[in-house]
């Protein structure tokens, strides 16, 4: 039943579309969903007054949604009149999931926020038992671990949220530690390469005058791969060879060669 406190209308719902969620057949309509909730409002409230005030209008004067029955639009003028904004709709949904995802600073920052926002604050109990099923499972069993249950029930929130901070900042020293020893962190080392001497490279200093390149036959001619493209081997502007150059004379083999000739021709006559 809806008790007229506003802070309490989101649970409420939320109870009562887990309930027509579990019995499908029953309510099938909007008009049997509306009906089933101003029959849970608190009587002589302000919900239970205005919704069955509604229903004594003329039916020309009658709101849409009591006209059609359209239960989607009855929640959201129950919660504008009720005061629950759209704001207050998406915080609660966040503390419906809240948990610690970084660090505890930051999820108790969060969860105090919240709490203030949708009033909850003045709930210890409860805030105290949500504080601790948010938090992440090495933290939780520590807490379990260093207090007993009467030691846990006398603290209030905000010391709950301080040994919680505490054991979180020690177990990231610890992990920090831990990867320390294990993987030590990396130091840039400067490597000096030194260039690799070839053995058989002949040492030069400025002193040395380096030999010029043997010339050749085609240097005169504008080198070998040079030309105009209309032949291999010859200068720009020179005609096509059709024949090669002869042989360079040599007049010392000429000689050899005729005195030799004579020769056997003396030889010949004579026999």
């Amino acid at each position: 039943m809806y008790d007229d406190k506003p802070h309490h209308l989101l649970d409420w719902l939320d109870d009562c579309a887990n309930f027509f969620a579990r019995q499908p057949c029953q309510y099938t309509t909007d008009e049997d969903k509306i009906r089933y909730l101003m029959a849970r409002f608190s009587p002589y409230g302000r919900a239970h007054k205005w919704s069955f005030g509604l229903l004594r209008l003329p039916v020309d004067k009658q709101p849409a949604f009591i006209t059609t029955w359209y239960y989607e639009d009855f929640i959201k003028e129950l919660q504008k009149r009720e005061g629950v904004s759209v704001l207050k709709a998406a915080a609660r949904l966040k503390w419906q999931n809240i948990c610690q995802i970084t660090s505890v600073a930051v999820y108790y920052a969060e969860f105090y926020k919240l709490a203030s926002e949708l009033k909850y604050i003045d709930e210890e109990v409860q805030l105290k038992d949500k504080f601790v099923i948010g938090l992440k499972d090495p933290i939780r069993i520590e807490i379990i671990k260093s207090k007993t249950t009467a030691q846990l029930d006398a603290l209030t929130l905000a010391e709950l949220a301080d040994l919680a901070i505490g054991l979180d900042i020690n177990q990231q020293m610890a992990r920090r530690e831990l990867s320390q020893t294990f993987f030590p962190p990396y130091q840039q080392r400067q490597q000096v390469q030194t260039p690799v001497q070839d053995p058989y490279a002949m040492e030069i200093d400025a002193t040395t005058t380096m030999p010029a390149p043997p010339s050749s036959p085609n240097a005169a001619r504008g080198g070998f791969f040079r030309g105009n493209g209309r032949g291999r081997g010859r200068g720009r502007g020179q005609p096509r060879l059709t024949n090669p150059p002869p042989p360079p004379h040599n007049s010392s083999t000429t000689q050899q060669s005729s005195s030799q000739h004579v020769e056997f021709i003396s030889q010949t006559e004579h026999n």
